[in-house]
């Protein structure tokens, strides 16, 4: 069994939902996966980034796009039983060529099937109880998935589908990043939207007759795109992890050649209900894994909801780290994002933030490494915060976050929306009015790539809010920090460069140059310095900064070539931010880029 396998089953035991029995059966079926199954076949530094969602921009204009999403649906590529026109995916897929760019497909089907299969013989299915119910004040319905002749007319699309893309040249072939295999409703992989009016079409998301028809569709999709004679393609899937353990263990065996997940956890916003529980499931797989699980996801219409609005700029900027963190590939902005968003300026320089680390996944090749400094109050977590002194640990007790944060509030922590933090994360995300820095299953530590703080909470506390209150002016950074505390004799913050990134010196044996950029608040007027295990000293000061009390943030840039990041410094350090004084210096972030 690989690692990337091992740590995967771990989780699955971790969970308490699945009867001992079953969890058996996954086990064995686990042993006997093939280590090179999904295996990469595209470099993902070379197509992570930000994507155009709407597939509707032009480089040119927006030269932080990375990739175009090709999506289209089933009504759409066949109008009428029997005849297909896959222009529009031709004409996107060319755009991408055009603009150097590559692109993803994906066909919907589901409520996205063609009218002309109902009066071809497939029920339709009528559901209550939600608001996808209409569509332009017509009712749309569900096609019976298992109906025989909806697979015959769905598998025969598919079958096109390939068909077209194997036809188009080569070129244009080699652009194409991943397919998204959508089942489905919407992105959600379940079968409908509310609960069928007739009994006899039920189909619970986490049925086995619903399951089997799922992996009839992947197994589809392996067979069309994968076992051909041309190119391989790889495949991304949603609803694939271990709650989902029939299809997890099916995709894990025979998906050859490049897997992926859709992530939408991770860009959608941070301190999000049960985020945590994702990023422990599938980081393993994202960043400097044995086999590469690459991943996708869209901001949708979270970014222009309430709790988002509240500043956007911060609120893209602390979702896109908590991305980078979660080892996200693929970032989809929708384009209202783009054409509506009346903070577009500041929120750019987050993508291409973004764009810097997606795709750097393997410490050896990087040539960037970041740290930003944060802190997540986890109501979730027992031992940090016992049910004795904080009440019972329930992700619907708001009165447990509040007594948290209560305890964080000389740190600045708060609970502005309680009621919110209580929801479920998609009625979070819509209806959350403030903002929260204790959550339910939340992210706790920093948000890093290839660099990790050493006994954070022993050496620093963590800060929320900089500055005082967050209105819609605030700085971006604002949001998160941590900092000395000289009375409790937190005065040095170590930094672990990753092994592998310090091992890679740079071409021909010659010691790249790095920079080392360092993002603090300037309060106060005393000093603090910038220190890193060189060639010939373990501690070399690079920097002293002094500050000039002006309670804005700064950045402090320098340029080291006699490097060495071997763990000399105390603690096993490669960096430390040292104090001069007895002021409390506040740190949100260190990045080191070669030169």
């Amino acid at each position: 069994m690989t690692r990337a396998e091992s740590i995967s089953l771990s989780v699955i035991f971790r969970t308490n939902k699945y009867m001992v029995v079953y969890l058996l059966s996954v086990m064995f079926a686990l042993l006997s996966i093939n280590p090179v199954a999904a295996q990469k076949i595209l470099d993902p530094r070379i197509y992570s980034g930000v994507w155009d969602r709407s597939g509707a921009f032009d480089k040119s204009d927006y030269p932080f796009f990375v990739g175009k999403a090709v999506s289209t649906c089933w009504a759409t590529v066949e109008p009428e039983n029997g005849k297909f026109d896959f222009s529009e995916i031709n004409r996107k897929a060319a755009d991408a060529l055009r603009d150097d760019q590559y692109f993803y497909m994906q066909v919907s089907a589901g409520p996205s099937s063609p009218p002309w299969i109902y009066n071809a013989g497939v029920p339709k299915v009528r559901t209550v109880g939600s608001s996808h119910l209409e569509k332009k004040n017509k009712w749309f319905g569900y096609p019976f998935y298992l109906d025989p002749d909806y697979e015959k007319y769905y598998f025969r699309m598919l079958e096109r589908f390939a068909e077209n893309y194997y036809s188009m040249p080569v070129e244009q072939q080699n652009r194409l990043a991943f397919i998204q295999v959508a089942v489905g409703c919407t992105g959600d992989e379940c079968a409908y939207k509310g609960k069928a009016v007739e009994a006899k079409y039920t189909l619970p998301k986490d049925s086995e007759k619903w399951q089997n028809f799922r992996i009839k569709v992947f197994k589809k999709y392996i067979e069309l795109f994968q076992h051909s004679q041309g190119r391989k393609v790889p495949l991304l899937f949603n609803a694939v992890s271990p709650k989902h353990p029939k299809a997890h263990v099916y995709v894990l065996k025979n998906v050859k050649f490049g897997f992926g997940i859709k992530g939408s956890v991770l860009p959608r916003g941070y301190h999000l209900t049960k985020q945590r529980e994702f990023i422990e499931y599938y980081r393993p797989h994202a960043i400097d894994p044995e086999v590469h699980w690459f991943s996708r996801a869209e901001m949708d219409q979270t970014w222009n909801q309430p709790y988002f609005r509240l500043n956007i700029p911060m609120n893209f900027y602390w979702s896109i780290l908590h991305a980078i963190h979660g080892g996200l590939n693929v970032y989809d902005v929708t384009k209202s994002a783009i054409i509506k968003n009346p903070k577009l300026k500041e929120t750019i320089p987050c993508f291409y933030l973004f764009n810097r680390y997606a795709g750097d996944i393997y410490p050896e090749k990087a040539k960037s490494a970041l740290i930003s400094l944060h802190l997540g109050l986890d109501a979730s977590d027992t031992k940090r915060f016992p049910e004795d002194k904080f009440g019972k640990a329930n992700p619907k007790n708001t009165d447990r976050m509040v007594a948290i944060c209560k305890a964080y509030e000389k740190y600045g922590a708060r609970m502005d929306d309680p009621e919110g933090a209580a929801l479920g994360q998609v009625a979070q995300r819509k209806r959350q009015k403030g903002f929260n820095d204790a959550g339910w299953a939340i992210y706790p530590g920093n948000y890093e790539r290839f660099i990790t703080q050493i006994e954070p909470e022993k050496t620093s506390v963590g800060l929320f809010r900089i500055g005082g209150p967050l209105t819609s002016n605030s700085h971006k950074y604002s949001r998160f920090a941590r900092a000395f505390e000289h009375e409790s004799g937190k005065d040095r913050i170590y930094l672990d460069v990753n092994d592998k990134f310090s091992k890679n010196k740079g071409e021909n044996g010659k010691r790249d140059q790095l920079s080392i950029t360092v993002i603090y608040y300037d309060k106060g007027k005393g000093k603090f310095s910038i220190i890193y295990d060189a060639l010939e000293q373990p501690e070399k000061t690079a920097a002293v900064i002094e500050k000039m009390d002006s309670k804005t943030w700064k950045e402090k840039t320098i340029t080291i070539s006699d490097w060495y990041f071997n763990n000399r410094g105390e603690k096993g350090a490669d960096l430390i931010l040292d104090s001069y004084d007895n002021e409390d210096d506040i740190f949100h972030l260190v990045e080191i880029r070669r030169m």
